[in-house]
């Protein structure tokens, strides 16, 4: 619970701060897009290019010593703004939120890994991938709540105390659990780290426009060439040797990039076919977090019984369904039909998300844990920016512009990256029996 705690505070952070931007762009007079530059694709693609470093320093470093630079860096994030009242001070803030985020997830992922019994790992996955799915999905909610009660800065505020509940509660765990030495050198991929960082730039803008696009894909063939030849590789490809490994993190990536987009997704499209506010559209997006959320704990469970290629493959063809029905929707029809809609999609996400993660982390060996599950979260968040980045390009007309057709068009993608998923679930292995 403590490790968990540290770990889901960097996607509420990732979400929580987008209803904060219209308070915070109209007293440091600054323009929505300036705004979506440095507070939100800035954290988002800090933390992508920083897990991969963050996950080998817990393996050369040690992981209590790793966990507690990432809590220090997140919890000195949510403090500067509150200290130093100033634009330049929340861009600093987000940037160490995002680099202290990159060292507690793949940490705590990791440590998951080392420490549970292979017979419950499929199970703690799926709670932490709850607990992940939770915080993300919560976050505009809990951002609203706060900033219309007590102002932006509660948003950074808030953080506080679940990060030394955190602190406190896996102070008896690192006292006997493990028994850590630092390595003697640890070597960062400089030139990866800018290969992976202007690319995602790229990336994101080429999205909005097309001209980036080239750009961004040159870069990526040159990260990923760089990465085979790299002395000590941001990503060490050699993990994608294994099969299991390959396809886990191929599911997260297919998952994140259509929840993502779908949560930002979702308001725009009930305002359009019901009319409906933020707070009615509130309501029914918890439906989607609730069904997600409870899939998630019971995912886990099922793939001990019938094994993770059919818990994934399941998931992730009922996420198909909920979605296509999603893009059924009319104007004309009653809003009823919605809630099975979000059930069946929320249901899909939450069985995949834990044995897909158990599974890529179980082919590994326990020295390259914190590298393997620094991938599976760059796997995550990147899904997560390129789902919000495709969003933005096909619904690039103002809200007030927008067509049914062109959500419907988007929400048929996003079910096909769910079809995807389930085709890549076949590599993953069948049921095992643990002794």
């Amino acid at each position: 619970m403590g490790l968990g705690l540290s770990a889901m505070l960097v996607p509420l952070g990732s979400t929580m701060i987008a209803v904060a931007l219209p308070s915070i762009g109209l007293e440091f007079s600054r323009t929505p897009g300036e705004l979506t530059q440095w507070l939100v694709n800035s954290y988002l693609m800090i933390n992508i290019v920083a897990l991969g470093p963050g996950g080998k320093l817990g393996d050369r470093w040690g992981y209590r010593r790793t966990l507690r630079l990432g809590q220090l860096l997140f919890g000195a994030g949510c403090l500067l703004p509150l200290v130093f009242h100033a634009f330049a001070a929340l861009v600093a803030a987000r940037i160490l939120m995002a680099l202290g985020g990159a060292a507690m997830v793949p940490t705590v992922m990791a440590l998951f890994k080392i420490t549970v019994p292979e017979a419950k790992r499929h199970r703690v996955f799926g709670y932490f991938g709850a607990m992940m799915g939770f915080a993300a999905a919560v976050g505009p909610s809990l951002g609203g709540l706060l900033v219309h009660q007590f102002g932006w800065g509660s948003i950074f505020l808030m953080n506080l105390p679940p990060l030394l509940l955190s602190v406190f509660f896996s102070m008896g765990f690192f006292s006997h659990a493990l028994n850590e030495k630092p390595a003697a050198k640890f070597s960062f991929d400089w030139t990866g780290t800018l290969l992976l960082a202007f690319s995602l730039v790229c990336l994101v803008t080429g999205m909005k426009q097309n001209v980036l696009l080239v750009p961004a894909s040159v870069l990526m063939v040159g990260f990923i060439w760089w990465q085979t030849r790299a002395p000590f590789p941001l990503i060490d490809p050699t993990l994608f040797s294994h099969r299991s490994f390959a396809a886990g993190c191929a599911i997260v990536a297919l998952q994140n990039l259509a929840m993502y987009a779908l949560l930002f997704q979702l308001p725009y499209l009930l305002k359009l076919l019901y009319w409906w506010g933020p707070e009615q559209a509130g309501h029914y997006m918890t439906i989607f977090m609730f069904s997600m959320m409870t899939a998630s704990m019971l995912g886990g469970r099922l793939a001990e019984l019938i094994g993770v290629r059919m818990t994934c493959a399941g998931g992730a063809l009922t996420a198909v369904v909920g979605v296509i029905w999603l893009s059924t929707l009319s104007p004309e029809g009653t809003p009823l039909p919605i809630i099975g809609a979000l059930v069946l999609g929320g249901l899909g996400l939450g069985l995949a998300n834990g044995p897909s993660q158990s599974a890529a982390m179980a082919s590994i060996e326990h020295g390259m844990s914190g590298v393997a599950s620094g991938v599976v979260s760059i796997c995550r968040y990147l899904g997560g920016v390129v789902g919000i980045s495709v969003l933005a390009s096909l619904l690039s007309a103002p809200a007030s512009g927008q067509s049914l057709a062109q959500h419907r068009q988007a929400i048929l993608l996003f079910a096909a990256a769910f079809f995807v998923a389930a085709l890549v679930s076949l590599l993953l292995p069948g049921r095992t029996r643990h002794r």
